[in-house]
């Protein structure tokens, strides 16, 4: 009666929506909400009629609430962030940073909720596979264009496939490999916020750019600055929170892991900074831990 009773509301709710907007906008626009509706219902049923099965198996159910954890956050980021995009005049880079920062977020939530790294991790690699082939067909809508800022054609979805992929790997080094949650809480909050501060502090305010031999010269010092004030105030909190070291050792951790996040990002050229700003956190979250332990 359940299954009975949500197609019921799904398919009216969805259908007097559709009929409000669909003289608004064309055929393929209606198409594919019609279609990504009927997804999400037929994805539901599919739950819903193999929930026993599902609850029977850990891991499959971890997993499953791990995607839903990070759908739901996600979800309301965008609904916050989507007004403000069409109804501000805030910068399209300001727009895009945050939208970074939402995903990093999410991520890390996700993460928190779990109760073992193998869970979230291959939360991370299905949700790389599903959200790419999604946005290959969002692109071609004009609405994709305004509500997504793009430096180049095609980077939202790979920017996206690359954040999910590198998560799933940071996951398995830093909860799998090593045995620690709060490394790939640290890594991936120092990494996204990190990065986004230094956007927004560096676009707008930075004068004086970095003329180092290997550094990106695109940068500044004010960024990099940013950069390293806020990716320090994030470790410092999440190893106090979660990690049980004292307060002078989390403080000295992260004094070196942001500056370390901070010269791998300076140096990072090509948009290679989701590889390599994480990966250098992770490996020096496991040198140090072999020095403090």
């Amino acid at each position: 009666m359940g299954c009975e009773l949500l197609c019921i509301v799904v398919a009216t709710v969805s259908s007097l929506i559709s009929a409000r907007f669909a003289n608004r906008v064309d055929n393929r626009t209606v198409g594919l909400c019609t279609g990504a509706v009927l997804t999400v219902l037929g994805a539901a049923l599919i739950l819903l009629n193999y929930w026993d099965f599902i609850a029977a198996h850990a891991l499959l159910h971890e997993t499953l609430r791990c995607l839903g954890v990070v759908c739901a956050v996600l979800a309301i980021f965008v609904v916050l962030l989507s007004p403000v995009r069409f109804l501000t005049r805030m910068p399209s880079f300001v727009f895009r940073k945050l939208l970074h920062m939402a995903a990093f977020t999410s991520v890390s939530v996700m993460i928190l909720k779990a109760s073992s790294w193998q869970a979230p991790a291959l939360a991370a690699i299905i949700a790389a596979a599903a959200i790419y082939p999604l946005l290959v067909l969002c692109e071609k809508e004009a609405w994709y264009g305004r509500l997504f800022v793009q430096k180049r054609p095609g980077e939202i979805k790979s920017s996206l496939l690359q954040l999910f992929l590198t998560v799933a790997a940071i996951i398995a080094l830093g909860w799998g490999a090593l045995g620690k949650r709060y490394i790939p809480v640290a890594a991936i909050l120092m990494w996204g916020l990190g990065d986004g501060a230094a956007a927004l502090v560096g676009i707008p305010f930075g004068k004086h750019k970095i003329t180092w031999r290997l550094a990106d010269q695109k940068k500044s010092y004010e960024g990099t600055s940013a950069m390293l004030i806020v990716s320090f105030i994030v470790s410092f909190f999440t190893l106090f929170a979660l990690s049980g070291y004292s307060l002078p050792i989390c403080a000295v951790l992260s004094l070196l892991l942001s500056a370390l996040a901070s010269v791998a990002e300076l140096i990072t050229r090509a948009g290679m900074d989701t590889a390599t700003v994480p990966g250098a956190i992770v490996l020096g979250f496991a040198i140090l831990q072999m020095i403090f332990h």
